[in-house]
């Protein structure tokens, strides 16, 4: 140990401490705080010690004092625990200095990892050097080392006190390190390879494989046994005791739904780990002492597949409370899997029941698997080193989730919500091979279509659930897998009818190879038609009428003929309408209503829309002879009106014969539903270029006393403006602000909104009550995702860079003046908007004049951002509602009073900013500002 240390502010610190010495470094100390959940407190009574950053503290009597003499220490301590140091590549680094005076202590806690490793290696250690002046040690100084995740404390100091110097020890080796030569490897492995071999052949990880049953305990017990124990200089572990348990059959294999139905329960074994790990450190290089040599013990048996993951617990609690467990391996490979942790996990874990116990075993040991997590996310569980941590750097429970190798098919593929992943894991698996993407495909087709239900379930479920499966087909068409892509049309082609996907590989396989699929899916819908139990109409309660058997099976695939035709199949899309007209053998009762929730789409009127595009008159004919016309979509009947001249005048007398039928009815939903009809039937008739009959017939079929002002929908603002009420229309946000202002645009020409200065202003005005809400969404994609890859992200920034543009059509001043205020204090979102591939710098210099003006002050406003070093507060918006993310793992929420958050975003922040991405973009930023001038 070095004869002193400099401490800034203190001078040298001679060692042992002196009392003079003592006092001069009290004077620069801090009080030490503690975490608690994502609080950082400071509580003498929990922990009463002093600290001193590493900053400040050197040893200059000894330089090689942390370099040598304190790596030295750290190996022989990492030797001792089955540790290679040279292995790991072992640097260390101080973190803090400690001082405990008379009196000082610290209660139970965990160091968070966060606490003692702020880069992303995967293995943070934690070794202490302590000198005190208490009895028990001749040299008056000790040294401990430990895993983070120990629970330990430091008892309160009866006389004296101690100087702790705490370094981190951080490995530089990211790979596993092999366990081939732990003496407990060698002599266990014959072992855990038979009884693993035997679990596999005796069902392979059925779920109602036992995995508490005695041949899986007797792995249990050699795994964990054998394994090299720690030598901790704290509170010991607590040891667990096996018990046998022959309660349960080994024969009952029998697949069943998860408790949420939106999957299978999985063919696995979940095998706990004895420490506890984050989300961050979470991987086969970080693992821990005896669980390295677990984990390379299940990895050495090649006829399994293991992945590493966290176990979940989910508890609601409502009127009842609901548990729920799961394995979670994001992102790496897969996404949540809800477990049975009765059935599915390795019971090697739990404690020997008191005999005077009357509790259920099965409950007991379930918790005690979860006991350390308890409360830990509100921030009353165990306390943690220093400072709050985040979600990212809470311990949870890790497992080994193992499956049979030649199973993995049927494991991964129990859930078509999980397809998405299923593909990535697909594309990576292949490594560019065509041949091995095929294959694989179609083993996972036949892996879903083994299911025993095929996925059947209630509507509003089956719509969320389809969409992955039309991926999955659009894949299969892509790669070549016509077997499976065909079996995928067959088998669930009744629910997927309403997706591009099935017109895609219709049109790739031609419509005669098609053909008898789509002939098999309209019988299958037939098969299933329910009759329907009751309907309204016109404000009445009808008695149900059953519909007729062709019903059904053309409302649920009408819609591929304009379908086929969108994608440039027009004769498959010609030869299927014929088909489904065809199938209209009988009339159509009036009384027998569309209903949304059976069917996704109006087939019918889907159909009508396509023939009368393709000019097919007879079909046309043949339709409208058997379906009432109240059936028809506006659509439909503006483009019958505009395609078919001869039919105008039956056409104008249906719109007033429903006029009369609601004339009388005040504030009824089907009056609502007219008026909806009515304002998109016109808005098509003057999207065919028939405005002036679409001004004459929305100023004869608009009911001229509607006045409603509160809770407008978008087709109600069109109603107002068409019946010159502007005045009525609020001027504050609505529920729906952007559906409003894009259904206001659409109508613009038919309303007369940009030459109309009265109606321009109310448009302006809803503008600016809507801008917020819209920057405000705009910002947050920014940080929870990137929008290139999700979907939902692309969506929706699709809808906000509309929402600008529309701004730059209006081209008013006052509103893009509005629209450079608030977008300039959102720094991602103005990256956004300047970025050349998303098109509103083109945009901008089309219109020209105002917009292009306001782009200009857009560009000051981010270079201006860009010339300032990042301090705290400044890149950071107001806290929103909702979860944003910082630099993809901090909630922007917790950032505010948290110094490990604020020091993590500013490091990362200052970071980007000198990047030579920064001095890149600004260039751009230059050449944006010459083209706006």
């Amino acid at each position: 140990m070095s004869a002193s240390l400099l401490v800034e502010g203190a001078g040298s610190i001679h060692l042992p401490l002196s009392q003079e010495g003592l006092a001069r470094l009290k004077s620069v100390c801090q009080q030490a705080p503690y975490g608690l959940g994502e609080r950082t407190l400071v509580d003498t009574d929990v922990r009463k010690a002093w600290q001193v950053n590493p900053d400040k503290i050197s040893c200059p009597e000894n330089p090689s004092f942390f370099s040598s003499v304190v790596h030295g220490l750290a190996a022989a301590g990492l030797a001792a625990m089955g540790l290679d140091p040279r292995a790991l590549e072992l640097d260390v680094k101080l973190y803090k200095l400690l001082l405990y005076e008379a009196g000082g202590h610290f209660k139970f806690h965990r160091d968070t990892e966060k606490d003692v490793c702020d880069d992303d290696r995967p293995a943070p250690h934690s070794v202490r050097a302590h000198r005190r002046s208490s009895r028990g040690s001749s040299s008056k100084y000790f040294s401990t080392i430990f895993f983070c995740d120990c629970e330990h404390q430091l008892e309160e100091v009866t006389g004296g006190s101690r100087l702790s110097l705490v370094f981190s020890l951080v490995r530089n080796n990211v790979e596993f390190i092999a366990a081939e030569n732990v003496p407990s490897f060698v002599s266990s492995m014959p072992r855990v390879k038979e009884l693993l071999r035997e679990w596999v052949e005796k069902g392979g990880g059925g779920v109602a494989q036992r995995a508490n049953s005695r041949r899986s305990r007797q792995l249990a017990t050699v795994a964990r046994s054998n394994a090299p124990r720690m030598q901790l200089a704290t509170r010991a572990t607590r040891r667990t005791q096996v018990e046998e348990d022959d309660s349960y059959d080994d024969d009952d294999y029998a697949p069943v739904y998860s408790r949420n139905r939106s999957e299978y329960k999985r063919k696995l074994l979940a095998i706990p780990l004895a420490h506890k790990y984050s989300k961050t450190s979470l991987s086969f290089a970080g693992l821990k002492g005896q669980d390295r040599v677990v984990a390379a013990m299940v990895r050495a048996c090649e006829f399994l597949d293991v992945h590493l993951c966290m176990l979940t617990k989910h508890k609601t609690v409502t009127e009842d409370v609901s548990i729920e467990y799961g394995i979670d391996n994001r992102p790496a490979k897969f996404q949540r899997w809800e477990i049975d942790v009765r059935h599915q996990v390795l019971r090697c874990a739990l404690k020997k029941l008191p005999r005077d116990m009357n509790q259920d075993k099965d409950e007991f040991n379930e918790r005690d698997l979860f006991d350390f997590l308890e409360d830990e996310f509100r921030g009353t569980g165990m306390m943690a080193g220093n400072e709050g941590g985040t979600n990212q750097y809470f311990y949870h429970v890790a497992v080994l989730v193992v499956w049979p190798r030649e199973t993995r098919m049927q494991t991964i593929c129990c859930s078509p919500i999980h397809i998405d992943w299923l593909l990535d894991w697909i594309e990576e698996e292949a490594c560019g091979s065509e041949e091995s993407k095929r294959r694989n495909l179609e083993q996972a087709v036949d892996a879903f279509h083994s299911l025993p239900e095929k996925f059947e379930a209630s509507p509003g479920w089956r719509l969320g659930c389809w969409k992955f499966v039309a991926r999955l087909l659009d894949a299969c068409v892509k790669s070549g897998a016509r077997d499976a892509a065909f079996l995928i049309l067959r088998t669930w082609g009744t629910n997927m009818t309403s997706f591009d996907e099935f017109a895609t590989a219709v049109k790739a396989y031609g419509w005669e190879a098609c053909k008898g699929t789509v002939e098999t899916v309209m019988n299958a819908v037939k098969e299933h038609e329910e009759p329907v139990k009751r309907q309204w109409w016109s404000g009445e309660d009808v008695k149900a009428i059953d519909p007729p058997e062709w019903y059904g099976a053309v409302m649920a695939c009408g819609g591929l003929a304009l379908r086929l035709d969108a994608c440039g199949c027009r004769d498959g899309a010609i030869a299927a309408a014929k088909m489904f007209c065809g199938a209209i053998s009988s009339e159509l009762p009036v009384t027998v209503k569309y209903n949304e929730e059976k069917h996704l789409e109006n087939g019918i009127a889907m159909l009508l829309e396509f023939c009368i595009d393709a000019r097919l008159g007879d079909e046309v004919s043949h339709i409208l002879g058997r379906v009432p016309w109240e059936k028809l979509s506006s659509r439909a009947l503006a483009k019958l009106r505009d395609h078919f001249p001869e039919r105008r005048e039956e056409v104008d007398e249906f719109w007033t014969w429903r006029k009369e039928c609601f004339e009388d009815l005040s504030g009824s939903w089907s009056k609502e539903k007219y008026m909806e009809d009515v304002v998109k039937f016109v808005m098509e008739l003057e999207s065919l270029g028939d405005h002036d009959t679409a001004v004459v017939l929305a100023s004869e079929l608009l009911f001229a006393d509607f006045a409603k002002v509160e809770n407008l929908k978008d087709h109600e603002v069109v109603a107002l403006l068409l019946l010159d009420k502007a005045e009525l229309i609020p001027r504050d946000r609505y529920m729906n602000g952007s559906k409003v202002i894009k259904t206001m645009r659409r109508a613009a020409s038919l309303v007369g909104l940009k030459e109309k200065d009265g109606l321009r202003t109310v448009f302006g005005d809803l503008c600016k009550a809507e801008l917020p809400e819209v920057a405000d969404r705009a910002e947050m994609i920014s940080w929870v995702g990137d929008r290139h890859r999700d979907p939902k992200l692309a969506l929706a920034w699709k809808d906000q860079k509309e929402f600008f543009e529309t701004l730059f059509w209006l081209g008013e001043e006052e509103v893009l003046g509005a629209m450079v205020e608030c977008v300039s204090k959102r720094s991602n979102l103005v990256k956004w908007m300047l970025d050349k591939d998303e098109g509103l710098v083109e945009e901008a210099m089309r219109y020209g004049g105002n917009v292009r003006d306001a782009m200009r002050k857009v560009v000051d406003s981010r270079m201006e951002y860009l010339s300032r070093e990042p301090s705290f507060g400044n890149y950071l918006p107001p806290p929103p509602l909702k979860v944003m993310k910082i630099c993809g793992f901090v909630d922007a929420r917790q950032v505010y009073g948290n110094p490990r958050h604020q020091r993590r975003v500013h490091e990362i922040m200052v970071d980007k900013w000198k990047s030579t991405a920064f001095v890149e973009e600004m260039e751009h930023l230059q050449e944006l500002k010459v083209r706006f001038v």
